[in-house]
């Protein structure tokens, strides 16, 4: 029937029919998407679970409630060493040979958490290894046992961390006993609590129920002097840091004899829980002393380049090249400044910061030659620093240097030079005490020391003090060694080696006390050494005074020709004489120049030449250009210094020399005596 042929109460029906059919299948179709986002949510949460159960670093098994395995991660097989087709479907409540394993199973399968740790074999391949291990039991919502769950943890380097801690500490207790220097152990109120065999040795005991529990006040002369080494290290302990003296001491047999004790706290954050002491008998060291004083201005003068003579040549050369570029481009800087500019007076502290560094350089080449002293007023703390930057070229790279600046300066009255060569003379020392590579470390200290103090340390006066402290990580030494490591000729090295004089510390103690001041070693077999170095405090120089702006100017007579390999050289330099009205012509080596000599020599009325570059040294473009023109006039510049012979070759033919790195006015005035005769 045709819906024109039907009535309206058919029609309204029909719509009422479809209707009802349509929300049904809205309905189906809302039950199919919640039927749909809950398998997904299903199918989430078993992939989440196989991640976390596959990703594990822990060991998962899992088993029935008949103790067959169902499922188990890569870590189990690879902690128990089985193969996967080994473990599915085996029943490890039967098979696992260790009873305590099988035990923990049974007890979750009966609804119990049970754990296990031992050690424990494989049955594949008989992997032995100590386990932990978790066995908890699977239950549905009734509380019925499905199964259960092991996880296992491998600890088995743990435990061969433990055993060799515990090795570790009855080596230590081994070498404790047969250590050559006393050692001791005191409570915080110093009584006796422990001691080594060298430690009854030193002071005549028999055994060591004849002064545990006791103070050792006995061991000490008088109770005035067993107080002043109380007050001289337990502010030390306080700090938790290590405290020393020389004392005098007292063996049971009433002798008297010189000693150095050093104490450490056992914990450094509480002093409290307990003392570390050492006792070393110095009695020889004291009486050397001495001997060795009459010997001491003879040391010094036979020191020469030992510490540095590797470094100086090419070094030299180098470091005046970059001293050059830094003041050369800093004078640019001030010609276009006045002197009431805010940049001004930071420009004039560099200019005097290369200066300080060309004489450091300078004094490094004259190490060889004899000088009287030369003291000036410096900071340690910034003199430190330019000699650590030595170091860093002459040490092996295996030797990790450490210098911790202090904030404020600390100036000592000394000779710069030599400072630097007792400084490095007892570096290169550490670094032969570290053949497969350490530590030195280095520190500055400003101290006071009193007449307790002086009382006991050869050549110290009491006053302010710098103290320098440089300990390495290397060998170390015994106490009969360290006695004498400031004896001339002395060395631990094997008879006929090649390296050092056996001079070194000898010429190190001289500096030292030329300078007014005095030096202590302490060192153990296998602990390192440390020097500690105590220089007389200087009060603070006077202010530099503003410098004046310098202006030079030249008449140009003819074009300069400038050589010189460094392009940065090359280009301050070039600014500064074009400023002082000279022409300039460039070259970058030997050959280029002979090259632009050949061809405009009418023009060029003078040549500044370096003497180490590529392709063709100064010395050879030097020769080349004389057969030119032998009245060529030729200004050597350079940071090299020429040994005696060489210098005497270069100066038969230049008109001039000037030491890198030059200021404006050295260069002109130079540049001027050469061109107006005054050669």
């Amino acid at each position: 029937m045709l819906d024109k042929d039907k009535t309206k109460e058919q029609l309204i029906n029909e719509l009422g029919e479809m209707r009802r059919k349509a929300a049904e299948a809205r309905d189906c179709r809302n039950e199919a998407m919640e039927l749909e986002r809950a398998q997904d949510a299903l199918w989430q949460s078993e992939q989440n679970y196989h991640v976390i159960f596959e990703r594990s670093p822990l060991g998962l098994m899992r088993f029935n409630s008949e103790g067959v395995v169902i499922d188990c991660n890569p870590a189990f097989l690879d902690v128990c060493g089985f193969t996967r087709e080994r473990v599915i479907g085996s029943n490890f409540g039967v098979s696992i040979k260790d009873e305590k394993v099988r035990s923990i199973i049974k007890t979750s399968l009966a609804g119990k958490t049970a754990e296990y740790a031992g050690e424990y074999t494989s049955v594949a391949g008989g992997k032995t290894a100590w386990l932990n291990i978790i066995c908890a039991p699977e239950s549905n919502s009734k509380g019925f046992v499905l199964g259960g769950i092991v996880i296992v943890q491998d600890i088995t380097l743990r435990k061969k961390a433990e055993k060799a801690l515990w090795d570790s500490e009855q080596t230590l207790n081994g070498i404790l006993a047969a250590c050559p220097i006393g050692i001791g152990f005191t409570a915080y109120n110093r009584t006796m609590l422990w001691a080594n065999q060298s430690w009854l040795a030193l002071f005549g005991f028999e055994d060591k129920k004849q002064f545990l529990g006791q103070s050792p006040v006995s061991l000490y002369p008088s109770e005035e002097e067993f107080e002043r080494v109380r007050e001289a290290i337990y502010p030390f302990l306080e700090k938790g840091q290590v405290g020393e003296t020389d004392t005098k001491m007292v063996r049971r047999n009433g002798e008297v004899f010189d000693a150095h004790i050093r104490m450490s706290p056992l914990d450094a954050l509480d002093p409290h829980k307990g003392v570390i002491a050492t006792i070393a008998d110095i009695t020889p060291r004291k009486k050397a002393e001495q001997e060795k004083e009459a010997l001491m201005a003879q040391l010094v003068k036979s020191q020469k380049m030992e510490a540095i003579g590797t470094l100086v040549g090419g070094l030299a050369h180098d470091l005046n090249n970059m001293l050059q570029i830094i003041i050369g481009y800093t004078q640019l800087l001030l010609m276009d400044k006045e002197e009431d500019h805010q940049d001004y007076p930071d420009l004039l502290s560099i200019v005097r910061t290369v200066k300080d560094g060309a004489d450091m350089v300078n004094k490094l080449l004259m190490f060889g030659r004899e000088a009287p002293l030369r003291p000036v007023v410096l900071d340690l703390n910034h003199q430190i620093k330019k000699v650590v930057d030595l170091m860093s070229h002459t040490l092996p790279k295996t030797i990790d240097i450490r210098f911790t600046p202090v904030d404020a300066p600390l100036f000592i009255h000394a000779d710069p030079s030599q400072i630097n060569q007792a400084i490095m003379n007892v570096a290169i020392n550490a670094s032969e005490a570290m053949p497969e590579g350490g530590r030195l470390a280095i520190q500055l200290t400003a101290v006071d020391l009193d007449d307790e103090y002086c009382a006991y340390h050869h050549g110290a006066k009491p006053g302010p003090y710098v103290l320098l402290s440089l300990s390495d990580t290397g060998l170390g030494m015994d106490e009969r060694t360290a006695a004498r490591i400031f004896e001339p000729f002395f060395s631990t090295k094997e008879k006929g080696a090649i390296k050092g004089t056996g001079l070194g510390l000898s010429v190190v103690q001289g500096i030292v006390e030329q300078h007014g001041g005095h030096i202590n070693c302490r060192s153990e077999p296998g602990e390192g050494t440390e020097v500690d170095i105590y220089f007389p405090a200087a009060q603070p120089p006077p202010k530099f005074s503003k410098q004046r702006k310098m202006q030079a100017r030249a008449r140009s007579i003819g074009a300069i020709l400038l050589v010189d390999d460094d392009l940065l050289v090359v280009d301050q330099a070039h600014r500064l004489l074009s400023h002082a009205g000279y022409p300039v012509i460039t070259a970058f080596n030997g050959s280029e120049a002979l090259e632009i000599y050949k061809s405009r020599k009418e023009e060029i009325s003078l040549v500044i030449l370096d003497l180490l570059m590529p392709v063709m040294p100064g010395k050879d473009c030097l020769t080349e250009l004389v057969k030119i023109d032998p009245s060529v006039k030729v200004l050597i510049a350079s940071g090299f210094s020429p040994d005696t012979h060489l210098e005497e070759e270069i100066m038969r033919f230049a008109k001039g020399f000037v030491h890198k790195p030059y200021n404006m006015p050295q260069l002109i005035t130079a540049i001027g005596s050469i061109l107006n005769g005054n050669d």
